[in-house]
Parts: structure tokens; C-alpha cells; sequence
């Protein structure tokens, strides 16, 4: 092999690793978007259900209930447009359905991801996990209420 054969086989090898490089970076930026798309909307949608749930004493049962619910009202109407528009649809980054598991005798919205992968791995796997603690009545005042 001659000097100028290896110098060119040199070059089309390092710009081959430049090229798959390259590649990946663009690949994990775009994960990492979808991620921090996905995480940034489920805290939106934390904040709006923890006033709502407040004001109303209750929670909603599931996310299309819970999507209703805000949506009937102006106030948070605007806001799930502005902040929550994956939520809203229903579906994550990934074009999966969101987790909505609502336990009421713990006051506890559980709200879930799927992640990349689509598998619901209740919190564990690549799923995104959102623990939401509401208000819900059990039969006794709101806090700070004294029961009127």
C-alpha cells in the first residue's frame, strides 16, 4: 500500500468516526429534549392539580377526567394550553399514554410516563415517575378550614 493510499484510507476512517459522532450527539440531544419536554410538563400539570384539587376538595379519577375538569375552567384552561400541551393530548414526548393512577385514601395522584421504550414499568425502567399529593376529602375539613 502506498503512502497516498493510507493517507486517504486515514481520512475516509476519521471522517467516518466524525460522521457516527456526529450522529449521536444529534440522537442523545433529541432524547435528552423529550425527556426534559416530558418532565417539565408533568410539574406543570403537578401545580394545576394541587390548586385544583385544593380549591375543590376532591381529585380527579383518571387523566381524561382530570384533563375535563381543568379544561372546563378558564383559569387553567389557558394554562394547560400554554404549559401542558402533551399532557393535554394525553400522550408523552414518545406518543405514549401518560399513568394516571389516583389513590384516594393516600391523597396520592400517581402521574407516569412510559418513556422511550413504551412499556409502563410502574416507576422503574425508563418510565418517568410523578408522585402528586392532593387534597381529597375523606369526610373531614380542608386543612385550615375549621369545617365551614
Amino acid at each position: 500500500m502506498t503512502e497516498r493510499t493510507l493517507a486517504r484510507w486515514s481520512f475516509i476512517v476519521f471522517a467516518l468516526i466524525a460522521v457516527v459522532a456526529i450522529v449521536l450527539w444529534v440522537l442523545n440531544t433529541l432524547a435528552r429534549d423529550r425527556h426534559d419536554s416530558t418532565w417539565r410538563e408533568m410539574g406543570y400539570f403537578r401545580t394545576a392539580l394541587q390548586d385544583y384539587s385544593a380549591m375543590k376538595g376532591t381529585a380527579p379519577t383518571s387523566l381524561r377526567d382530570a384533563l375535563c375538569q381543568l379544561q372546563g375552567d378558564a383559569k387553567y384552561r389557558q394554562w394547560l394550553q400554554a404549559h401542558c400541551s402533551l399532557i393535554a393530548s394525553g400522550n408523552d414526548a414518545w406518543g405514549n399514554e401518560f399513568v394516571y393512577e389516583l389513590d384516594r385514601a393516600q391523597g396520592i395522584v400517581t402521574l407516569r410516563s412510559k418513556g422511550p421504550n413504551g412499556i409502563d414499568e410502574p416507576g422503574g425502567g425508563d418510565d418517568i415517575h410523578l408522585s402528586i399529593t392532593v387534597w381529597v376529602s375523606r369526610g373531614a375539613s380542608k386543612p385550615g378550614t375549621n369545617g365551614k
